[in-house]
């Protein structure tokens, strides 16, 4: 599918009084413009609201390529309300919710599982298998390490050069790079690190003896031995 037939079934939501899967989150799409790339609605309060589509764009975008998406993530903390996008996506047919570690996640099954217009929560097997799948793919793809480079943007350009790689924003100021044979992460100092090359490793638990330093809603521990930076995460 593309998202071209994906706005095609949210046209068929209109007028549709949409349940979030967060209750009184209630909305009602009231039109949709391609060429402003935006979409109207009504709150549950009666307020007018515009978003644009684009978010909608990248959330679908997500889903083709993870086994699940959660929405406040992919849109990276921009605007308000980001339930709405959430909320209309979950009430198409091929589009189930879950929880991952208590958070609200959708995931795009493929088929056709429940009437438009209404959500549905992913069976707790068929959960499970998802889960299972999504924590394999996050051992595949687990950055290898951290850099915080004087010049960002001028580093990014040179690795790109050199290995053409996909860099992705995690957070402001926080992008992962991505080739087909492993990741890292680059940042700015804003992350209270000092600029520097920082070796990832996993552990089964954090010792709790260095600083704690969160990274993409992710925790680590930092410390540093020998002249080696070390962030230990689960």
């Amino acid at each position: 599918m593309t998202f071209n037939d994906v706005l095609s079934d949210i046209k068929k939501l209109i007028g549709l009084r949409l349940s979030s899967i967060r209750p009184g989150a209630e909305i009602t799409i009231l039109s949709i413009d391609e060429e402003q790339d935006n979409l109207i609605l009504r709150t549950a309060s009666g307020a007018t609201r515009s978003r644009p589509l684009r978010e909608l764009r990248t959330i679908w975008n997500l889903l083709l390529q993870n086994p699940v998406v959660h929405v406040d993530e992919a849109l990276h903390g921009s605007g308000t309300s980001r339930n709405q996008p959430e909320t209309i996506l979950a009430n198409l047919p091929y589009i189930e919710w879950l929880k991952v570690n208590g958070k609200k996640n959708i995931a795009f099954v493929n088929q056709k599982t429940h009437p438009f217009g209404t959500l549905k929560e992913m069976d707790v097997f068929q959960a499970e298998e998802l889960l299972t799948r999504l924590r394999n793919q996050e051992k595949e793809s687990a950055p290898t390490g951290l850099i915080i480079p004087d010049d960002i943007s001028g580093f990014i350009s040179s690795m790109n050069r050199r290995c053409s790689g996909t860099t992705n924003t995690l957070q402001n100021g926080v992008y992962s790079f991505i080739t087909d044979q492993g990741s890292f992460l680059i940042g700015t100092e804003a992350l209270g690190i000092a600029k520097g090359t920082y070796l990832i490793v996993r552990v089964r638990k954090l010792p709790g003896a260095g600083r704690t330093v969160i990274i993409a809603n992710k925790e680590y521990e930092l410390f540093s031995e020998t002249g080696v930076n070390v962030l230990l995460t689960v």
